[in-house]
């Protein structure tokens, strides 16, 4: 599958459909291979449903201003550009306000496929 950018844009967004604990949801994520795993935002993860208290696992994230901890959620099923994944781990931390989506797809979603940024044609394909 195929979807349109805009290749003198700051960000490649992707429809992301995620199933939730208690809601499903659909984002706005932000492609980026540069990211090891997908990352969510903390709201987001809270309206599926998922506690991320005291109790919830955490790691370290290096981020550019820094080393932060990020909650980790295991998503039932991840669905992007026509392919998707069960049981997929997310890291869950704000992103800077004015941010114009609800997270990033990472590497880890993208594993096993081939992907293709045409910026001649604005065009997404993973296949």
């Amino acid at each position: 599958m195929s979807v349109f950018f805009n290749p003198l844009g700051s960000f490649l967004p992707i429809t992301v459909r995620l199933f939730g604990l208690t809601s499903d949801a659909r984002a706005r994520l932000a492609l980026d291979t540069g990211a090891t795993q997908t990352m969510i935002s903390r709201e987001l993860a809270n309206f599926m449903g998922y506690d991320l208290g005291a109790g919830a696992r955490s790691v370290q994230l290096i981020t550019a201003s820094g080393e932060e901890n990020a909650t980790v959620v295991t998503i039932q099923r991840v669905e992007a550009l026509e392919h998707h994944r069960l049981s997929m781990p997310v890291l869950c931390h704000d992103l800077p306000t004015g941010t114009p989506f609800d997270g990033l797809l990472g590497l880890d979603f993208l594993r096993g496929q081939r992907l293709t940024l045409d910026f001649r044609e604005g065009l997404i394909t993973l296949d």
